[in-house]
Formats: structure tokens, sequence, C-alpha cells
């Protein structure tokens, strides 16, 4: 019977590929599996996703498979359905998301091997004359098994093995053939199914985490809901995990805990494995190749129970997963521009759905999506704490063209100065973009799609255009209400603020902490150290000092003009702001005269009005009702589509077809397409256009897109939002 294998390959391309599957491996291949295929001049690694008995191409155009890279592993239909769902969402070609499920080969997949011909059998058997005492010790050392030349090199290092060889071979005496590496086997493990992931353990705790981790279990095993949101504090919500996997470990379940960096996970795999033991692994990019290995294979077989890591971990083929925790839901880490593009967030919903896990997500400043989503389809949990007194949050309201800081914020910044306090100021902007102003309005030239500044396009002194890439201005520049003359105006950066400083303290030490100043770890690292031991008295950074583990706390923290996240073209970007300046309070000591001062144009933002109140319900309403009316997420999905690589000409065919393709579906709004650069590659020229979508349509409208890409046999730069 002939048979044949659907074979997803990691190439950007949103199709599958025909092989044939030989005799010899038909009883033993299974959907699921890794298996080496030749493509064009090269061999890949792919994974079976169908085996039908027909091909569907002509006979002459399949190719065989050239073997099973892991005979005894294959992925489950659950980890299949859950990997095709990720692809989808984000436009990501099925074969570059399965690709990420196994570890890369230990080396070369393939090594030489050497072993004796007939010719070479009688060799030995009937001495011959004209063989040299080096070359009938090789052909003795391989009579009865063929062994690879690395082996022989180590072996026999008194001869010289490649040149000795070559020339048994040259006489046909040996045979040189490649095969391909063995790898350790798998113990099998048998999955459990969806109804053995259930919880039935009776919890007789009465503390408020106790009751937490309670409430979930029950509603995890009465099926009400698989999602919930943990908003509060990390030691309440460690707290609350710690409980749930203790539950969980005694009944033979694994649990999945996602932090957003390598950083944040290595304190918390020293507790967990103080608590737990050997069952504990942190599965990240900067193992050894070997190390990555066995812990793959431990997390396969089961061994592993508590499985940490950073968004990579999210694709851990685990058998036996009955919760997936996502600490420090709001980090802007988990999503990254490098291929693929995906949100591991919105991933560990979809794989706990597939999977029939629970996920719970943990942060003190939910995302609005995810915050959302566990209210309508799960539950929310809060810590019960009273809100923090309003005192220790000042807002300034100060605007000048002049100054830098208000008066108020000058004295107060005196008298920390006097009592030898150390002060941290945030200033997120490096000052090298250019805007236009009007001086007789006082206000900048803004989109009017989006309302963002306009900034003076790169690479031409003539041309302005929106951040989103929504339009472009040339020619001479007038205020759109009183037709005045604009004046071009450069906005100061984080140099002036540390000149600033360094002017009003000259005795003070100061230090900047920005992509220009620190541009190694090492300089990071003296950096931290010279603040932890008092040597820095005035600490200014962008949003890098955010990220830091700064381990001493300050009495005074300064946010300079936090408004200035709202200039940038991100649909969240009041979301980043109030993120921001939580992060930047965090910073404070519990001292009652700790302060967080923050000056801003815009006292009466509801960001700033929710940030000192204490009062995120406030800010998430508010949000809300922003976005439903500029159609942002999560009311709309937004995709980036940016046409390049080929020459001008064919990318404007390209995206004139696709434009054409666009006014033929309902309910797609977009904008373009642009002349503009790559995202990435800021040296690329290419055409963009950007899609909205409703969320209720699309799923829908996505697979169209998908089937207009597949057809076409484009693969463009992609980024799904929302």
């Amino acid at each position: 019977m002939k048979l044949y294998a659907q074979v997803a390959l990691p190439l950007p391309l949103y199709k599958t590929f025909t092989y044939r599957v030989p005799s010899e491996i038909q009883e033993f291949i299974k959907v699921g599996m890794s298996v080496v295929v030749p493509f064009r001049q090269r061999e890949l690694r792919g994974v079976v996703v169908k085996l039908p008995t027909q091909s569907g191409v002509k006979e002459s155009r399949v190719k065989n498979i050239q073997e099973i890279a892991y005979s005894d592993f294959c992925l489950s239909s659950r980890y299949l359905s859950f990997s095709q769902r990720l692809a989808d969402y984000f436009l990501i070609p099925w074969g570059e998301i399965l690709e990420l499920a196994f570890p890369r080969p230990l080396g070369d997949l393939y090594q030489k091997r050497v072993k004796l011909t007939e010719k070479g059998q009688e060799s030995i058997t009937i001495p011959a004359r004209k063989l040299s005492a080096q070359e009938k010790k090789i052909l003795e050392f391989i009579r009865h098994k063929d062994y690879s030349l690395f082996y022989l090199r180590r072996k026999l290092k008194e001869i010289d093995v490649i040149s000795v060889v070559s020339r048994l071979k040259k006489k046909g005496l040996i045979e040189l053939f490649l095969a391909r590496k063995s790898h350790p086997l798998f113990t099998k493990i048998e999955p459990k199914s969806k109804e053995s992931h259930q919880l039935s353990i009776p919890f007789l705790f009465g503390d408020p985490a106790s009751f937490v981790s309670q409430e979930i279990m029950e509603k995890i095993k009465s099926n009400k809901a698989r999602q919930f949101y943990l908003r509060g504090s990390v030691e309440w919500r460690q707290e609350i995990y710690l409980l749930l996997i203790e539950r969980l470990l005694s009944q033979e379940n694994q649990v999945l805990i996602l932090v957003p960096e390598i950083s944040h996970g290595t304190k918390l795999v020293t507790q967990l494995q103080d608590r737990f033991g050997e069952t504990v692994v942190f599965f990240h990019s900067q193992l050894t190749p070997k190390k990555i290995w066995s812990t793959w294979k431990e997390v396969v077989e089961g061994r592993a129970r508590i499985i940490v890591g950073p968004r990579s971990a999210l694709f851990l083929p685990c058998p036996r997963l009955a919760l997936i925790i996502v600490e420090e839901e709001p980090a802007t880490s988990y999503y990254q521009m490098e291929k693929p593009r995906y949100d591991p967030r919105k991933g560990a919903w979809i794989r706990a759905e597939e999977e029939g896990a629970g996920v719970v997500f943990g942060g003190s400043v939910p995302r609005v999506e995810t915050y959302l989503r566990c209210q309508k389809k799960g539950f929310v949990f809060s810590e019960t704490a009273k809100k923090e007194a309003n005192h220790r949050v000042i807002i300034d309201e100060f605007i000048s063209a002049k100054e830098l800081f208000s008066p108020k914020l000058k004295e107060k910044l005196h008298q920390a100065a006097e009592d030898n306090q150390q002060c941290l100021l945030f200033f997120n902007r490096l000052g090298r973009s250019f805007h236009f102003f009007c001086p007789n309005c006082h206000q900048f030239l803004k989109c009017p799609d989006c309302g963002k500044p306009l900034l003076e396009k790169a690479g031409s002194k003539k041309k302005v255009s929106c951040p989103s890439g929504h339009v472009e201005y040339s020619g001479s520049l007038k205020c759109p209400q009183c037709q005045r003359q604009l004046v071009k105006y450069k906005e100061y950066g984080i140099d002036r603020v540390v000149k600033e400083v360094k002017k009003l303290f000259p005795q003070a030490k100061v230090s900047e902490v920005s992509s220009e100043s620190m541009i190694s770890k090492k300089k990071l690292d003296r950096m931290r150290r010279k603040f932890i031991n008092k040597k820095i008295d005035f600490l200014i950074g962008t949003e890098m000092i955010l990220h830091q583990p700064l381990e001493e706390r300050v009495d005074m923290a300064v946010a300079l003009l936090p408004e200035i996240a709202l200039e940038l073209p991100e649909f969240d970007a009041g979301e980043k702001m109030y993120q921001s300046l939580n992060k930047l309070k965090q910073f404070l000591s519990s001292a009652s005269e700790s302060k967080l001062w923050i000056q801003t144009s815009l006292p009466e933002h509801h960001v700033f009005r929710a940030f000192q109140e204490g009062d995120y319900e406030f800010f998430y309403k508010k949000e809300l009702d922003v976005r439903q009316m500029m159609h942002l997420p999560p009311f709309f999905r937004l995709i980036q589509v940016f046409f390049w690589g080929k020459p001008m000409s064919q990318l404007g065919r390209e995206s004139r077809a696709f434009l054409a393709y666009l006014t033929k579906i309902t309910k797609i709004d977009w904008v373009g397409p642009n002349l503009t650069f790559h995202p990435q590659q800021r040296r690329v020229r290419g055409v963009q256009l950007l899609l909205r979508i409703p969320s209720p349509k699309f799923d829908l409208l996505i697979d169209k897109l998908k089937d207009y890409f597949r057809q076409k046999n484009l693969s463009p730069w992609i980024r799904v939002q929302g």
C-alpha cells in the first residue's frame, strides 16, 4: 500500500509538503513525528501532520522521506492542534512553530563512517605485499565493525588516519558512507487524558491564599473556568503558586511556569528547588546544547514536574500538563520582534484550552486585553489590601519651554541632597527626533488619524510622517488652524536632564542609564554596584532603568514628563505609562517619607488620576472606553503587513494586488500602502499596510489572508497585535 506524509517544514511558506513514506518505515511512522526530508539541495527536519493514502500531486515529483528523526517520540494531537491555532492566529507558517518543539541536534545529524569492502575482507585473509603497516592496522581495526572517522582518529593517534584512509579508499579496500548519529532512547510515557487532569483534592485551609487556590482548583475541576488572573503583590501571588503546585504534584501532573526573562526565573527556580527538589528544571536558551537536550528529555519523559522558562518554554511537549502559570503577565519582554513573532500570553491560553489544563496569569498591573478576557471567560482574584496613601504619590503640574524642573521639584531635590538621600530620575526620551510646532497656537503638528505628533521623515529634510505610517506630508508645512509657518523643534533628551542636574548639584555624583550610555553588561553591573554602595547620588535613566534589579531602595523617585509615552505609535501607550509608573514606585523604600514625584503637563489624564488613587479599575474602565472609541484592541485586531526583499516595482505590484483583494473583503479597514522602512532593519525599504479587523470576525478573516498568501506564494513581514 502506498502511504504519503504531509510534512510541515520550518520555511516561510504557508503550506505543507507531500513526501512518500518508504515501505520499511510505514509501520513505525506516526502523525507528530519529526522526520528528515530532502528539500531542493539540502536536508530539513519537519513534522508529519497528516498521513494520506493519496499524494494529490504528480508521482514523479514526490520524494521519499529519508528517515525518522526520533523514532520513540511524537507530538500529541492536542499539541498539534495548539501549534496550528497559534500559527493561524499570528499568521506564522506552521512549520516555524513546530520547529520549536524539538531541541536542535547535538552537532551534525550525520557522520562519516568507514567499513571494509569485499576486496578489503580478502586482503586481510590473504596478506598483500603492497600494504603498509599502518594500512594493515586500520584494516584489522575495522574488520568486524564499522567506525566513524572521529573514533578512529581518537583510538589510533599514532597514525595519520585521514591520509591512510584516503589511500585505502583509492585501492578499493574500504568504503566511506554517511550514517545518522544515534540519539538517546526515550522512556515510553502514556500521556494522561483530559479527564485525568482534573483536580480532586479537598482543601481545609482558611487563610486568603489557600482560599484563592481552592477556588481555582474547584473551578477547573467543575469546568466552570480555565483562566484566572491574580492581581496583587509578588509575595501574595507566589504563595498561591506554591499551594497550587503542591496539590498538583500529588497527582503526578506537570506545571509550566513562564517568566518574561531569564533573570526573573533564577530566584524563582531556587525557591522551587528548595521546596520541591530535583523535579524542578529551568529551560532557557543560555544552557549548553547538551544541557538543553537533557532538560528537554526530562520534560518529555515526565520526570521534570515543574518547568520554569521564558517564552520558548511554551513549546516544550509536556505529556502531563495540568497548569500553566504566566508570571509578570504585563512585562513587555514577553513579546519580541524576532521570528517567529507571537505573544506567549495568548499562546498559553490557547495551549491550556487544547490540553484541558488551567492557566493562571499574575501581575500587579494587568494588561487590558488579558484582564478583560479573564473577567469574561474566567475569574479575577485581587489581593485584599488597602489602597496606598495618596501622599506618597505627588502630581506636580508644570509647563515651561525654558525650565526643566518646577520650583517645587528643585526644592525637593535640594532637600534630598542635603539629607544625603539617593534620588532616581526617570525620563524616557533620548531626544534625537524633530517635531513641528506652531508658535501662534502653541500646538504640535499631529496626525489626523491617530493623533500622534508627526516626525521628520528619515532620510529627508522636507518630509514628515506619522510614526504609525498613516500620513505623509511634504513641502511647506503650515499650521492647519492659523496657516502660520511651523517651526522645526528638537525636543530635549536625557542628556539635557543629566546636564541640568550636574549644574544644580556640582558636587553630586550623577550617573546615566540609557541604551547609549550603557553599551555593555559590564557597565551596567558596575553601575548597579556603585548605586548599592551609595557611590551614586542621582541615577537618571530611560525605560532601561526600570528593568534593573536595584536592591537598594530610595526615598525619592521622580518621573519627568511620563506622558512622553503617549507619543509612541502603540495602541497601549497609556497602559505602558501606567506600568512604568508602577515599576518606578516599587523602587521606593518602605519609609513613610518616601515620595514618587510626577512632573507632568497633563495632571487630569486618567492614567495619573488612577495611579495617584491606586485605583486600577478606574484606569481599566477609562482605557476600555478610549480603545473602543478608537477601534483598538481588544475590540479590534491590528495587523502590520510589510512587503520587502524584492525590486520596488515588484513590491508595488504585490501590494496593489493585495489591496485589490482587501477591497473584496468586508469588515477590514486599512491604511496604506505606504513606502517606508523595515520595522527591524532601518536601512531596508519596502511597502507597508496596516489592517484593522473586528475581533468577532478575526478568525474568519485571518483564514482568508492566509489563503491569499499561500496562493500567491508570498511571505511578507507580519505582526499581529491584540
